[in-house]
């Protein structure tokens, strides 16, 4: 089997500042890239699904706040219905730290896990997915 995954995350929020924690609701988009092929090596069947999937869900981030540096959490969640045959359950937890070395720019690190669990049908045939992807990142932001 071969699993190539890639996750992009789009957000926004608002703000409430309760001292010296800021709770902050919003909405995000993550862009899924999912392709996954089995092979059967007795006879060589095999299947392929390449899937580029948007979905959206609402979160909520709590943050604290330390002069240049902020330490953040934030929980997403999106359950759907069946509909088409096709249900999901996406839920996306990060911890991080931000450093701003400068107004506009963050450097973060920090931990990142993901539960997706969903069942659908792609052109040719259908698919279940129970997949949990964890572990650690480090990055760049742009604030404006």
């Amino acid at each position: 089997t071969e699993l190539e995954f890639a996750n992009l995350k789009l957000s926004g929020a608002y703000a409430f500042d309760l001292g010296p924690v800021v709770l902050s609701p919003g909405l995000a988009l993550d862009l899924f890239d999912f392709r996954f092929k089995a092979t059967e090596t007795t006879f060589g069947n095999s299947e392929e699904i390449d899937e580029f999937m948007p979905v959206p869900m609402l979160f909520l981030r709590a943050a604290a706040e330390v002069g240049v540096l902020t330490a953040s959490v934030e929980v997403g969640y999106l359950q759907t219905p069946e509909l088409d045959n096709s249900e999901v359950m996406l839920l996306d937890i990060e911890a991080l730290l931000e450093l701003r070395p400068a107004e506009n720019v963050l450097l973060f690190a920090g931990y990142r896990a993901m539960e997706i669990d969903g069942k659908g049908e792609t052109d040719s045939s259908s698919f279940e997915v129970d997949l949990s992807v964890r572990g650690w990142a480090i990055g760049v932001g742009v604030l404006f």
